[in-house]
């Protein structure tokens, strides 16, 4: 997990084995519930949603006394 200029960025470096991980993450008033899924990579990472929607892996970080969830597929 990469925070930079207010921005989070997944980058997982994992074993293969490893099927699932998950990481809660408050920045400032607002959670972030991140679950990272392994389809038997090390690295490189297919999709991530937020919320349920699709998004690039470059979320920004806001401050809204609220949860997300971000799902990261590999």
């Amino acid at each position: 997990m990469k925070i930079e200029k207010g921005y989070i960025k997944i980058q997982p470096c994992i074993p293969k084995e490893w099927k699932e991980y998950e990481i809660k993450y408050k920045w400032k008033n607002t959670l972030y519930n991140i679950k990272v899924e392994n389809n038997n990579k090390n690295t490189e990472v297919s999709k991530v949603y937020l919320d349920g929607l699709e998004v690039e892996n470059n979320i920004k970080l806001e401050d809204r006394n609220t949860v997300h969830n971000i799902r990261v597929v590999m």
